[in-house]
């Protein structure tokens, strides 16, 4: 009976029947959130204009501003903006931050929807389902890249079960914001360096270039990552190849010319896309770098204190530094306390939805997590040595360990400057999550 029943289930679980109810959860589930999560209050500036209060979810009316005062400036005047006054600073500072490219594409859709009459709140919820149709595309690109791993129909189910029921990225897929255009684009990124592993083409190394530079314009703190991953994934290679450096390169580069002459009308799109996206990145980034020493410069290195503190993010980090500094704040690593303070953070903000929204737990809930979590830890010990890693498995595990470490090293200097945990939200482990899974 216990055989049959569990005989019945795997066949369940790997059936084409649970993926297509999988992803019909995620749409509806999606369009609901869409649908019921508060939209904020408008407001009308001195200068006539419309924009949105703060909202319920993180930074989702400072994004839809962000997009609308791109709709309402001339397509000349983008997407890299280079001045926009103090006027606009309650937006960020425009002219230097460098995830504008999500803002750019999404204010070409809203301004026909501006122009065929819509109103504001019409416009908002529209934005919130094309983040719909971007998610779906995101597990679409999770189920490619399960196949790569060769992973079984059963087990790419639940991969996509444990990523559409998490609440982090249930309630982000019906948010206005840029983080999920850019898990797409990494994603998208990640696969290319996976088939390049597989296949040895050097086409695909090209396109993860073209999906790296775009990244970085939709949302720079992927750049780290992403060039590691880049990189790794070349590493992999040649390691593998048994080449030398040089010998390798000439290699690659003959690949280069014969793919080149195999498909020329495919390789000038892609070499034009590449030189487009390389002039969006260096136009804003390396500008930064050359005239700020910086990727994203602070504020006031661009405007003054004062006028700065119309930008909300500054000035609450200003503010806090100010307290801090009367205080005289010393900050003193504590290494047993802040990894269980980090752990507990992300914990409550990734497993529920409205993940911005920090209630407490119930003591009993988390004790039943954090024993399924040692469990878990034991039996991964046990089962380790007998497990046999692919090469494609062993590269999106170092990636995720990078992306980790990267965030946790934000963090804590971020916490370290202004003791408070800013940044903190469960939306930043996508990524990570969708491997472990």
């Amino acid at each position: 009976m216990m055989r049959k029943t569990i005989h019945y289930i795997s066949q369940l679980v790997g059936s084409r029947t649970t993926t297509y109810l999988i992803l019909g959860a995620f749409i509806v589930q999606s369009l609901v959130f869409a649908l019921i999560i508060n939209t904020p209050d408008f407001y009308q500036t001195t200068t006539g204009d419309v924009y949105a209060e703060s909202g319920v979810l993180p930074d989702e009316a400072r994004h839809f501003n962000n997009i609308k005062f791109y709709s309402s400036s001339s397509l000349l005047n983008g997407p890299n903006i280079e001045t926009a006054g103090e006027d606009t600073l309650f937006l960020g500072v425009v002219e230097t931050f460098p995830s504008y490219l999500y803002y750019y594409i999404a204010s070409l859709f809203t301004k026909i929807l501006y122009q065929s009459g819509l109103e504001d709140i019409h416009v908002y919820i529209a934005l919130r389902f094309i983040t719909i149709v971007l998610s779906f595309v995101v597990l679409l690109i999770v189920r490619y890249l399960c196949r790569i791993v060769k992973l079984s129909l059963a087990q790419e189910n639940l991969v996509l079960l444990g990523i559409v029921f998490t609440g982090a990225f249930s309630w982000m897929s019906s948010a206005i914001s840029y983080d999920i255009p850019s898990l797409l684009l990494f994603l998208l990124v990640v696969s290319m360096c996976l088939q390049y592993l597989q296949t040895r083409r050097v086409g695909y190394v090209y396109l993860s270039f073209l999906f790296t530079l775009l990244l970085g314009v939709t949302k720079y703190t992927y750049i780290p990552t992403a060039g590691i991953a880049v990189i790794t994934s070349i590493i992999f290679v040649w390691l593998g190849s048994g080449k030398s450096v040089a010998i390798y390169l000439n290699d690659f580069y003959r690949d280069t010319i014969n793919v080149v002459k195999r498909r020329k009308v495919l390789s000038i799109v892609v070499l034009l896309g590449i030189v487009i996206s390389g002039i969006l990145f260096f136009g804003r980034v390396g500008g930064n770098l050359l005239e700020y020493q910086s990727v994203n410069p602070v504020c006031s290195k661009v405007y003054s204190r004062d006028q700065c503190m119309l930008y909300d993010l500054y000035a609450r980090n200003t503010n806090r530094a100010d307290l801090l500094n009367e205080a005289d704040y010393q900050f003193h690593y504590q290494p047993f306390s802040y990894p269980g303070m980090w752990l507990e953070t992300y914990f409550k903000s990734t497993y529920k939805f409205f993940g911005q929204m920090r209630q407490e737990y119930l003591t009993a809930t988390q004790a039943i997590v954090a024993t399924l979590a040692a469990l878990a830890i034991i039996v991964i010990i046990l089962t380790i040595r007998r497990i046999r890693l692919s090469q494609e498995l062993r590269y999106v595990g170092i990636i995720a360990i990078v992306y980790c470490v990267i965030l946790i090293v934000f963090n804590l200097v971020t916490y370290a400057k202004y003791q408070a945990t800013y940044g903190y939200q469960g939306r930043y482990l996508h990524f990570p999550l969708i491997v472990l899974y």
